[in-house]
């Protein structure tokens, strides 16, 4: 959905995974990145923090945290 454009849509299911498990890496990476395409940059920012701590080798995670920060 998120490659279709279909952003909000796509923010709600990884809502509901972050919810499911909340120390996982991927959908908190997920979510933070599908924030920042809607320009919730707070909110975006620390989503992909906290998924950079739960897994510190997590590259897509800080690559798309500091997009998030030049924002």
């Amino acid at each position: 959905m998120e490659q279709c454009g279909l952003l909000v849509t796509a923010a709600s299911y990884y809502r509901e995974a972050v919810v499911v498990c909340v120390e996982h890496p991927r959908a908190l990476k997920l979510l933070g990145s599908c924030l920042l395409g809607l320009g919730d940059t707070r909110d975006s920012v620390v989503l992909l923090k906290r998924a950079v701590q739960v897994n510190p080798r997590f590259a897509d995670a800080y690559c798309d945290l500091g997009s998030a920060l030049q924002v």
